[in-house]
């Protein structure tokens, strides 16, 4: 496997693309969370939502201590619609839990995993968020450096 430095875009690319092929019943993957329009379910977003340096690195270290939220989306028009969003969410969170990606990485820590009960979302939809905390080894961007 090759270990390699990410940047945060392609880390976000990674571990949605891992998670639809890990598990083949979502749907739908991307960053953005807010629902617009129809979206075929179940499904997941990613965002990180807070980073920090990590104490004693040095400055030209580009480690940083990662928190993510991921929210799965399901459909509240299927048989038992909280239960299977449970279900998945325990799934999902077990293949998160210390997981490196293949990237240079700590292992993963979930912090979270509730129901999302006050995202403004469509009333045709359920929400579950997992929150978890990663440190990673961030590469420099090439674009911004050169702009």
């Amino acid at each position: 496997m090759d270990f390699k430095p990410t940047t945060i875009a392609e880390f976000q690319c990674h571990a949605i693309e891992t998670l639809l092929r890990e598990f083949p019943s979502l749907k739908t993957g991307g960053f953005n969370s807010r629902i617009e329009g129809r979206v075929a379910t179940p499904a997941v977003f990613l965002e990180l939502t807070e980073f920090s340096y990590p104490e004693l690195v040095a400055s030209t270290d580009y480690t940083l201590n990662c928190q993510f939220s991921l929210k799965l989306v399901g459909s509240s028009l299927v048989d038992d619609p909280v239960v299977q969003l449970e279900d998945l969410a325990i799934k999902v969170s077990r293949f998160i839990r210390g997981n490196r990606w293949g990237i240079y990485a700590e292992p993963a820590e979930i912090l979270t995993s509730s129901a999302d009960e006050f995202s403004p979302h469509d009333e045709a939809y359920r929400v579950w968020e997992i929150r978890f905390a990663q440190t990673i080894a961030i590469s420099e961007n090439q674009a911004l450096i050169e702009a």
